[in-house]
């Protein structure tokens, strides 16, 4: 008997392209003053909880962003979607970001659990996760969870 099997191959469809300023003599994202210039693009004044996906090349350039967006009060994500992105753009490292529309800067369950779940998985694939960012409704604030009492999820 003869079988037969399908062959496939991946494609990344570029959506559309969002413009952002950058820090004086700064281009990479170094910090998560830097990463606010392109989160609040997608997050600020947002009334709804959006998590974002920064995927940056071998010099900290960003490459690709992706947007989920969910609800009042939290948004869903999926691991593997995340993962297809940064592999098909061909990032090595990535940070993420929400926004928390009720304002608050402490980092719920949900959160510290993905983060942990993302380090996990980026350490298995080799891509590495930089930072896992909490920003308030209007962007004037944030938590970087790498900074914080959360910071044994990097080590």
């Amino acid at each position: 008997m003869r079988k037969t099997i399908k062959r496939v191959s991946l494609k990344m469809v570029r959506e559309q392209s969002v413009s952002y300023e950058t820090e004086p003599l700064q281009n990479p994202l170094t910090n998560k003053n830097s990463v606010t210039l392109i989160a609040e693009k997608f997050l600020k004044d947002s009334a709804i909880e959006r998590f974002i996906v920064i995927g940056l090349d071998n010099n900290n350039i960003p490459s690709v962003v992706h947007v989920f967006d969910g609800g009042v009060n939290q948004c869903a994500t999926y691991t593997g979607t995340i993962f297809k992105i940064l592999l098909l753009a061909n990032c090595v490292s990535f940070i993420v970001a929400h926004n928390h529309p009720g304002n608050t800067l402490v980092g719920s369950s949900m959160d510290i659990r993905l983060s942990r779940k993302l380090k996990e998985v980026s350490d298995l694939l080799e891509i590495k996760m930089l930072d896992s960012i909490i920003y308030n409704a209007d962007c004037s604030l944030c938590t970087s969870l790498r900074e914080t009492n959360y910071a044994e999820i990097w080590i």
